[in-house]
């Protein structure tokens, strides 16, 4: 999509929002506090070096300190829900003790990884949490070993869940996928299946970080094959309805047009079911910056650090600010743009507004 500047996002009539949807989020306010996820990017190290993978760089680390410090405060807001995330998380220097936090202020929280590093005793301590693991898998053996560079990737996760089934342990697992790998849905349904995991998520692999070399390659899923993928996993759910949950990043344009409260393209009274406006969720990067949706974006759509900053001050002050106006701003007109396309069905409005956010060069204040 060609670039979009702060001009054109604050000018275009088809994504303003009313003067009564502003005055409303002030009453939405109370709602959208207490509805919030919080995702920290513990640590961007990894021991793999996954042909997909989104980082650009493999340095950086929250201290536990930092990460106390700043659930002691999320803590305090209600209904808060924790996800750690890499990098690998498990590679975190501290993660044992953090995991030991969270056991004893009895936080759920979430996390991905790849399996391979997941010790006894860490598992042993996560048993006492109220935690939901995920597990990265994208198919049979050699697929997934080739995906993720790494020979014994999949012995390794075999073990791995072994260990969490013997805990009782909650476990998703996580398939990215790509041209090379589609044909195994199946194949990764009835995994699932016959190894007790009760939950599927499929996440096609986007243009983006070490992906690009993929989509060069024309190995990337273009919109017929995103829209066949969608096909095949509705059809999936239904032949596993009752044994299997399986979800997938994105949607049917007619299902968001129907229902873009999901989306956040509409809220408050616009929507049927009285939602809050769009972010739902915030990350904390390595670095300590307060960034909305994930914890990957530039440092221009900081709302504030950790270091320095109150998180409930700092996201009471961007609620309803100039940058949080802006940002639903932009997410209506990427809606208006792909649903008036002639592409394929399938989208995933959440990805491509983190996309156009990444690449916007518009100032933005703090």
């Amino acid at each position: 999509m060609e670039h979009i500047d702060s001009f054109s996002i604050m000018q275009s009539p088809s994504i303003e929002l009313s003067e009564a949807e502003i005055l409303e989020m002030d009453d939405l306010r109370c709602a959208w506090m207490n509805t919030l996820s919080f995702d920290f990017l513990l640590t961007r190290a990894c021991n793999f070096r996954c042909c997909h993978c989104l980082q650009d760089r493999f340095t950086g680390m929250l201290s536990k300190d930092q990460f106390i410090q700043s659930v002691e405060q999320i803590r305090k807001m209600k209904d808060q829900v924790l996800v750690l995330s890499g990098g690998e998380p498990l590679s975190h220097p501290e993660i044992d003790p953090i995991i030991k936090y969270l056991i004893d202020i009895n936080m759920p929280f979430s996390f991905v990884t790849n399996g391979s590093i997941l010790r006894d005793d860490t598992i042993e301590l996560l048993s006492h949490a109220p935690v939901s693991i995920s597990l990265s898998l994208d198919g049979p053996e050699a697929v997934h070993d080739r995906q993720r560079r790494h020979a014994g990737a999949f012995q390794k996760l075999n073990h791995s869940l072994d260990r969490c089934n013997k805990h009782q342990l909650e476990v998703v697992i996580i398939a990215s996928i790509s041209k090379d790998n589609v044909s195994h849905l199946d194949w990764l349904a009835d995994f699932c299946c016959r190894r007790g995991v009760s939950s599927l998520r499929i996440q096609p692999i986007h243009a983006e970080g070490k992906a690009m070399k993929l989509y060069n390659e024309g190995r990337l899923l273009d919109q017929d094959g995103l829209t066949s993928m969608y096909r095949k996993i509705i059809d999936l759910s239904g032949e596993y309805i009752g044994r299997l949950s399986i979800s997938c990043l994105g949607s049917f344009k007619s299902d968001i047009a129907a229902h873009g409260c999901r989306l956040g393209v509409k809220f408050g009274s616009a929507c049927h079911n009285r939602s809050a406006p769009w972010p739902h969720s915030f990350g904390i990067d390595c670095e300590g910056n307060i960034l909305p949706l994930v914890p990957y974006l530039p440092g221009q759509w900081s709302i504030g650090n950790i270091s320095s900053d109150n998180i409930q001050n700092a996201l009471m002050a961007y609620y309803r600010s100039d940058n949080h106006i802006r940002l639903l701003r932009l997410l209506r007109l990427i809606y208006h743009e792909i649903t008036q396309s002639d592409g394929g069905d399938y989208f995933d409005l959440g990805f491509a507004l983190i996309e156009r956010m990444k690449g916007m060069s518009l100032h933005v204040e703090n």
